[in-house]
């Protein structure tokens, strides 16, 4: 089994950060990276649907390809569409 820190720097090898443009925000964007993964989820964007079957199907990484934190956060406030998200709380 592999930690989340051991497939970032896999991923880091193939697309290393340095190509990176300077609006991107790679990397882990959440979470331990000494976690051990369960299991990947994989999508362009992430939703909470999204977060739904990842959790679902018992897998606790998420990789995708558009950010979900761009810009710079300054709190994890309740309904706070963001927020929301990261934290996976839904205000419906």
């Amino acid at each position: 089994m592999a930690a989340i820190k051991d497939i970032i720097n896999f991923l880091e090898t193939v697309a290393p950060i340095a190509w990176q443009e300077g609006y991107d925000n790679s990397g882990l964007a959440c979470g331990d990276p000494d976690d051990i993964c369960t299991g990947i989820n994989v999508s362009l964007d992430l939703t909470h649907e999204v977060v739904d079957e990842a959790i679902s199907k018992g897998m606790n990484l998420v990789i995708v390809h558009h950010p979900p934190i761009f810009k710079g956060l300054k709190s994890l406030a309740a309904g706070d569409p963001v927020a929301n998200l990261m934290t996976h709380c839904r205000s419906e």
